[in-house]
């Protein structure tokens, strides 16, 4: 697949997750809270029996999530950082 493609398919996924969860949601995510998600669905991709469509759109989620990411600014803090 090409890369054009594969940001294409991010940038979608992305789309859909702001229209689901909206900035004020991520707002509110410690970065604790993106390691969950993110090790949710890399968890999800390792399917027995194999599947490949589920291990693909588990890993579209994981770079989406990774994006969402690096496009917050700040961070809520960590209850330990209080």
């Amino acid at each position: 697949m090409r890369r054009e493609l594969v940001f294409e398919l991010i940038s979608k996924e992305r789309e859909y997750q702001d229209n689901t969860w909206g900035p004020t949601f991520d707002d509110k995510n410690t970065p604790n809270d993106w390691i969950a998600y993110i090790m949710h669905y890399a968890g999800r991709a390792v399917t027995l029996p194999w599947n490949e469509i589920k291990f693909r759109e588990s890993v579209l989620k994981v770079a989406t999530l990774c994006v969402a990411v690096l496009e917050r600014v700040e961070y809520a803090p960590r209850h330990y950082d209080k």
